[in-house]
């Protein structure tokens, strides 16, 4: 009984969750598509697919229309995309002129900084700053110098999505990856990673690579999931698992200077 009750609130909170999420696009329940719903379940988490029921209830109650919300598919176990292919890959995105600005960007972006492409899809131009000569780019909170070519990339892009209307959101922001189909609004996630997936990068692979070496060598936890966005509990765990937590770092630095 008690799990019931916890399984409905989990899914009203849920309903009102989406509610909000369709009123910051300027859209009510009555007028959302199905496209709007696809945008929903590939910038959020697995557990935006059981939006399903509320859905379900309220084309019943005539709400809204009918929409196709598909089953989650399980994520499958992972192995780390290896380092040396890693860093071939990101050899690759810095010096290939032939590729496209886009797939270099994101996936430098990925393969770099260990940025998730929900995040890095809604990067514009209030995400960038340049300062004594050094470009950087904000992940979350973090202000984090970018490699020069890197910074090229992003400041061209930046600058010829500006002489574009569709390229350009309702607050004024130039978006960095702005969608093909709408304009103002960002590339879908899905996108990213299928141009990424077209160059050979794994994206979850890449990720959990970059995201282990970082827990490697900066040994702080906190640092790596402000920096990547992972949640701080798994960055704890992750850490653990690779014997690299802060306490051990601690534990080896008051060994070393015995």
């Amino acid at each position: 009984m008690a799990a019931t009750l916890a399984g409905a609130r989990a899914r009203v909170r849920l309903g009102l969750h989406f509610l909000k999420w369709l009123k910051a696009r300027s859209t009510t329940l009555e007028q959302c598509r199905q496209s709007d719903i696809d945008e929903w379940l590939a910038t959020s988490s697995s557990a935006a697919y059981h939006v399903r029921p509320f859905l379900m209830w309220a084309a019943r109650k005539k709400l809204c229309r009918r929409i196709t919300v598909p089953q989650a598919v399980p994520l499958t176990p992972i192995t780390p995309t290896p380092e040396k292919v890693r860093w071939k890959l990101v050899r690759r995105l810095l010096t290939d002129e032939t590729l496209d600005d886009t797939a270099r960007i994101a996936g430098l972006l990925l393969l770099l900084y260990a940025q998730r492409m929900s995040r890095i899809r809604n990067l514009t131009s209030k995400d960038f700053n340049e300062e004594n000569g050094e470009y950087f780019g904000r992940f979350a909170h973090e202000w984090v110098p970018l490699c020069p070519a890197l910074a090229e990339l992003a400041r061209f892009r930046l600058s010829a999505n500006a002489r574009s209307e569709r390229c350009t959101r309702a607050d004024g922001a130039v978006l960095l990856f702005p969608s093909r189909v709408q304009y103002g609004r960002a590339i879908l996630p899905a996108a990213l990673a299928k141009m990424l997936a077209d160059l050979g990068v794994d994206v979850r692979a890449a990720r959990l690579s970059i995201e282990n070496e970082l827990l490697r060598k900066i040994r702080i936890p906190q640092i790596v999931a402000q920096l990547t966005g992972i949640h701080i509990a798994t960055a704890v765990r992750k850490a653990e698992a690779l014997g690299t937590s802060f306490s051990r770092y601690v534990a080896d630095v008051a060994i070393s200077r015995r």
